[in-house]
């Protein structure tokens, strides 16, 4: 069996004050609520939200932020959907286990899927994840994750072929499909663009290059 994957990178600058909350209603670890500006031409008026885990990870990033507001971050995590509604579908955020101040480069919101396709509908591509996850006890028996994702293609001809039930691997970007008009809005609303897919044949990590 193909083992699921699921990464993400947000390269942007805070763009509110960040609020630090607990989960389990208070009781349970903290994690830091984030909005974040991914502006790009090439990919449009991105603004990326997502929860920074981890006590020493929410510490250094509200350092940095603190002393230059303009201070642009890398998060590292994994990509999140919210259950579908009938309203607004499905909301996509992050969940971020990794921050490191960098230097200022081109902003962008990524992600790395591979996943089972349930469905294809003109550009739009549903994926299910289900991923095995590590036991936080030693004896412990894994958990499966189920994640479930609404993508869109940003070249529907990219599909050709691939059809319910194929394991592919997707690369994508949080963005407007044509980036930024003339008049600086976004060309069309933002969603999580998949720009390479490919059907996964190996038990090869994503990101080995071999």
């Amino acid at each position: 069996m193909i083992r699921h994957f699921n990464a993400a990178h947000v390269w942007g600058r805070i763009a509110e004050v960040p609020t630090e909350k607990k989960a389990n209603e208070g009781k349970g670890a903290p994690y830091l609520r984030l909005k974040l500006n991914c502006y790009c031409p090439e990919y449009g008026n991105v603004q990326a939200y997502g929860n920074l885990w981890g006590r020493k990870k929410i510490d250094e990033c509200l350092d940095a932020y603190q002393m230059d507001p303009r201070q642009a971050f890398k998060f590292s995590g994994f990509l999140s959907q919210a259950p579908e509604t009938s309203e607004h579908g499905r909301y996509t955020n992050f969940t971020f286990i990794g921050c490191e101040p960098i230097v200022a480069t081109k902003l962008r919101a990524v992600f790395i899927l591979v996943g089972e396709v349930t469905g294809i509908e003109g550009d739009k591509l549903a994926l299910h994840l289900a991923r095995e996850m590590k036991p936080r006890k030693e004896g412990d028996e894994p958990k499966i994750q189920e994640e479930d994702f609404d993508l869109y293609l940003l070249d529907p001809r990219a599909a050709n072929g691939i059809t319910a039930g194929d394991v592919v691997e997707v690369k994508g970007k949080l963005r407007a499909k044509d980036g930024e008009d003339e008049y600086g809005s976004n060309s069309s609303p933002v969603r999580p663009y998949v720009e390479k897919i490919e059907v996964r044949v190996d038990k090869k990590d994503p990101w080995d290059k071999g």
